[in-house]
């Protein structure tokens, strides 16, 4: 299925048990830091999850996503995606947690 190599790594190493609020809160660090495109990698993990393990997956965003405008907004495409890491199944989240991990030693 995957087109992304890194997302099977992720998949096949990441556990399914609960994640550390400290875990979540590295998680979120590491997100707000990243460039444009670890941004769209960081989606393109979550998509294929949810695409993979989800039978509800014919909505556009994944996990209760929303899509809002930043005050320098001009068009629909410049839009950002928030998630809520709250709504994201333990494997998931712990295979974004590796993911930050990745990044952070590049």
């Amino acid at each position: 299925m995957s087109q992304f190599p890194v997302y099977k790594q992720l998949y096949d190493a990441a556990g399914t048990k609960f994640v550390s609020k400290k875990k979540k809160r590295e998680i979120l660090e590491y997100i707000t830091k990243f460039d444009a495109n670890q941004q769209e990698h960081l989606y393109v993990i979550i998509k294929m999850y949810q695409m993979s393990n989800d039978d509800n997956y014919m909505y556009e965003l994944p996990y209760n996503a929303e899509c809002v405008a930043s005050e320098n907004t001009i068009n629909e495409s410049e839009k950002d995606i928030i998630f809520d890491l709250e709504s994201f199944p333990p494997k998931l989240k712990n295979m974004l947690y590796d993911f930050c991990q990745l990044t952070k030693n590049i």
